[in-house]
């Protein structure tokens, strides 16, 4: 990371609390010392030279630079909101399969947002008042019922994720 300018003298403070240092890399370690580098002789600055030359020295000198490890707390937020981000991806999937339902089973007045429960409710009773007298509408009806519960469940396990990342933030 670069040795000067604004982010990288914040980046190479102490992070609190967490007694992790991460260290600001002067142009001769970003381009392996003596070795040489061409991208630290050349004029001009850019990101892409920067970050080439940043992946030179990790790759080739990895082994000597500190380590900058997570703490348990960061990896737990992490993986709790990677789960949290697959359940919304999900939900979002489940809600456009109960759309493209309605639209194939006429169904009409619903709700413009399926996430709540009372809208599911509501797109419940309109899948129960619906008159059954095919084997295609049964299928449909019995998918769609199907997802109504899985919505139920992802917007359950969001809430137990939302309430589990509390104590972090």
């Amino acid at each position: 990371m670069p040795h000067r300018g604004r982010l990288g003298v914040a980046l190479s403070a102490p992070v609190p609390g967490r007694g992790v240092h991460q260290r600001a890399l002067k142009a001769r370690e970003r381009c392996g010392g003596d070795r040489g580098c061409s991208h630290a002789s050349r004029k001009g600055k850019s990101d892409e030279q920067d970050a080439h030359a940043i992946a030179e020295v990790v790759l080739r000198e990895g082994e000597r630079l500190p380590r900058c490890d997570q703490s348990d707390d960061q990896d737990a937020v992490r993986l709790l909101y990677d789960r949290r981000d697959r359940c919304v991806r999900a939900r979002t999937e489940a809600i456009n399969r109960l759309r493209a339902t309605a639209l194939r089973l006429a169904l009409r007045n619903l709700p413009s947002d399926l996430t709540t429960g009372p809208a599911l409710d509501r797109y419940d009773d309109a899948l129960q008042s619906l008159s059954i007298l095919s084997h295609t509408t049964r299928a449909l009806v019995e998918e769609a019922t199907d997802t109504i519960k899985d919505v139920r469940r992802l917007n359950s396990t969001i809430a137990k994720i939302g309430a589990s990342t509390d104590p972090f933030c």
